[in-house]
């Protein structure tokens, strides 16, 4: 019983690990002020991860959730809504 209540716990901070770095992920993004940076990538990474710690629920839910993410980001963007992206002069 100890053992499976460790075990739910440790599948509960994956599952939160993982929404909050989706969040995150986000947020970098708006920050950013395009989808079109290499950080975008980054949802595919997610989708495998999640896959591997929830097997094939974890990688339907996560490609929806990165889907929708990324739907809603290039509507944003095309709508004026994203903050300016900044060029860095080197």
């Amino acid at each position: 019983l100890p053992l499976v209540r460790m075990a739910r716990r440790m599948t509960q901070a994956a599952a939160w690990t993982i929404v909050a770095s989706y969040l995150e992920l986000g947020a970098l993004i708006v920050t950013m002020g395009t989808i079109r940076v290499p950080a975008s990538a980054l949802f595919l990474l997610f989708i495998m991860f999640t896959g591997l710690m929830f097997n094939v629920r974890g990688i339907v839910l996560a490609t929806l959730t990165s889907s929708g993410m990324v739907l809603g980001l290039v509507l944003a963007e095309s709508r004026g809504l994203l903050p300016q992206m900044r060029q860095v002069l080197h």
